[in-house]
């Protein structure tokens, strides 16, 4: 799993003479909007981490489950041994009492040869079956603490890579934040033209998506398979993750799924599971599983993606050139298309 590394994040200083009250109204557009980029940028890096560290969480979780059951049946195996055990011992010792109080010889003919040969073979065969059998309990012993040794060592690494991870993220969070304080500073300022000039950017950018702007210069046209247009689970997804508008934003598991909170691939895995459609949990995932849409053939229910294969974020097209998605800057919000999409597909059902 591929880490973003943070570099070069561009971070403008609270203390520099940035924008004033002097400077001309176009160096100030320029600043906010450089400003605002950086944060959109840093936001999609959050939100792509948060989705790789669902996917080690639910690895490690994964591991762990495996290792308890493991354990579980060790425990049974080594409760078989001792069982088995007293079984061989009990049996060994009826057969010691026999030979030394001559309960066995009295009911014995010892002149019947055949007899005494066939009894000695009994214990010599029953002995052997035994050890056996005891042997094949501490192979199986063996075997699963071999299981049970491999399955912890997995979910060690899957617990160390969810570490980094989170320190990636939170370093990368740190620079949102200082980005967010320099946006707050210049904004008492400028705030009617951000609005303005934040306006224009999701009309282009909403305007290049329906024409195509999704799919990345320099790559091999993407077939597109025939598909029907989003049944009536769509629009109860659609109906469903309106009423989410206004609630926070959380990328933390459980959190991520609501009710008070969502991410992005939380709050789409919970609106399509509402209308009674099951996808993946993480953005990637969901990505990969469901089949793709043009951008310029987009109906609402389809899943809009950002990031390679999709993995650092998506939201549910509702029409119009608008979405509704959980970003970490906005919480659930209905709003333009923005940036450069990765590509769209279609749940179905």
């Amino acid at each position: 799993m591929a880490l973003i590394v943070l570099a070069g994040s561009g971070v403008l200083p609270l203390g520099s003479s940035a924008i004033s009250s002097a400077a001309p109204i176009d160096d100030k557009r320029a600043q906010a909007k450089a400003i605002q980029a950086q944060i959109d940028d840093l936001d999609i890096k959050i939100s792509a981490l948060a989705e790789q560290l669902h996917g080690a969480e639910e690895a490690r979780d994964a591991a762990l489950a495996a290792a308890k059951e493991a354990e579980t049946q060790i425990v049974a195996a080594r409760q078989e041994v001792s069982r088995t055990r007293k079984i061989v011992r009990a049996r060994w010792a009826a057969i010691y009492q026999q030979s030394i109080s001559g309960q066995g010889i009295n009911e014995l003919n010892l002149s019947n040869t055949d007899q005494l040969l066939s009894s000695r073979q009994y214990a010599k065969n029953q002995a052997s079956s035994d050890n056996e059998m005891l042997d094949q309990l501490a192979v199986a012993q063996q075997d699963l603490a071999v299981k049970k040794s491999d399955y912890t060592a997995a979910a060690k690494e899957a617990e160390a890579q969810s570490l980094t991870i989170s320190n990636s993220k939170r370093e990368l969070e740190a620079t949102e934040t200082q980005q967010a304080e320099v946006l707050a500073q210049v904004s008492a300022d400028i705030d009617a033209l951000i609005k303005e000039e934040q306006r224009r950017q999701a009309a282009a950018a909403a305007a290049a998506a329906v024409a195509g702007r999704g799919r990345s210069s320099g790559r091999s046209p993407e077939t597109f398979p025939d598909l029907p247009p989003p049944g009536p689970a769509a629009a109860n997804a659609i109906a469903w993750a309106r009423t989410q508008i206004g609630k926070s934003y959380n990328n933390t598991n459980p959190a991520r799924f609501g009710p008070d909170a969502f991410d992005c691939s939380g709050l789409i895995y919970m609106a399509y599971g509402m209308a009674g459609v099951s996808i993946p949990k993480v953005s990637g995932p969901q990505y990969r599983a469901l089949p793709h849409v043009s951008m310029d053939a987009l109906l609402p229910g389809d899943l809009i993606f950002w990031g390679s294969g999709g993995g650092s974020h998506v939201a549910l097209y509702v029409g119009g050139g608008q979405v509704v998605d959980a970003g970490r800057s906005n919480g659930v919000s209905e709003r333009a298309i923005w940036g450069n999409p990765e590509g769209a597909a279609r749940p179905t059902g």
